[in-house]
């Protein structure tokens, strides 16, 4: 079973993700959870901040190398070059490190999902195809539903999508930390970002186009005055469900 996050960045896909981990593996569940964790963050306390250079080095150089060799590995890529190209195609035109970027995530995505497909545990992706396709809308102003539901289209379907809100002051606390621990190198490497409500009305709108494909998707908050473990406990009953009719039906 694959579950995956979207929403704005800093809405919450990361923690809930987690709390939804530890709570379904206390049950007794088995999971994996992958996580796209940024620079600087859930670092240990008293760490060393990140080194700029290195840090520069690392996201500019290391992506090309492993580009080029998941190209020598596989050269003809199938079904997941495909749509690693129908997204990056999607990309605003001479875009060169941005579409670079897409191809070397999409490529480790694309490996973990073959991985989750092949055995029965529950696969938990704090962002996966989904927040791509997000990622690109967020890019491409005028970009219309025609657009962004034949992306969706093509992308890997996960068994269910998990979509995060939180209050706009909330999500524009955290990107200013976020910023703070990226440092001044890291911020260079910072996606431009629109403005909160403009992501929250994104997600919204990705919302309703999977909904009129028949997606399942759960809308889950992180800022309306109630604990986090009380919506983490509604997605995990949401999935427990779920997951129970697919074991039945292998079985």
């Amino acid at each position: 079973m694959i579950l995956e996050f979207f929403g704005p960045p800093g809405s919450g896909k990361t923690t809930f993700a987690i709390g939804l981990a530890n709570h379904l593996r206390a049950s007794g569940y088995p999971v994996v959870l992958r996580l796209s964790a940024r620079p600087g963050e859930n670092s240990p306390a008293g760490a060393p901040p990140p080194q700029p250079f290195s840090d520069a080095f690392r996201r500019l150089v290391v992506p090309a190398c492993e580009l080029m060799f998941n190209v020598a590995k596989k050269p003809n890529a199938g079904g997941s070059g495909r749509v690693a190209s129908e997204l990056t195609q999607a990309l605003p035109q001479g875009e060169i490190f941005r579409a670079l970027r897409m191809r070397q995530y999409l490529a480790r995505l694309s490996n973990a999902w073959a991985q989750a497909a092949r055995n029965r545990k529950i696969w938990i992706f704090d962002q996966a195809y989904i927040q791509a396709i997000a990622s690109i809308a967020e890019v491409q102003p005028g970009i219309d539903d025609a657009t962004i539901g034949g992306l969706l289209d093509v992308v890997p379907q996960s068994d269910l999508a998990i979509r995060v809100e939180a209050p706009v002051k909330d999500i524009e606390t955290r990107i200013s930390r976020r910023m703070e621990l990226a440092g001044r190198v890291g911020r260079l490497f910072e996606e431009r970002r629109s403005d909160a409500p403009e992501q929250a009305a994104l997600a919204q709108r990705i919302d309703r186009l999977l909904s009129r494909r028949g997606r399942q998707v759960l809308a889950l908050s992180s800022g309306d005055g109630e604990l986090l473990d009380d919506h983490v406990r509604k997605a995990e009953r949401a999935i427990v469900a779920q997951f129970s009719e697919v074991a039945v039906g292998t079985g």
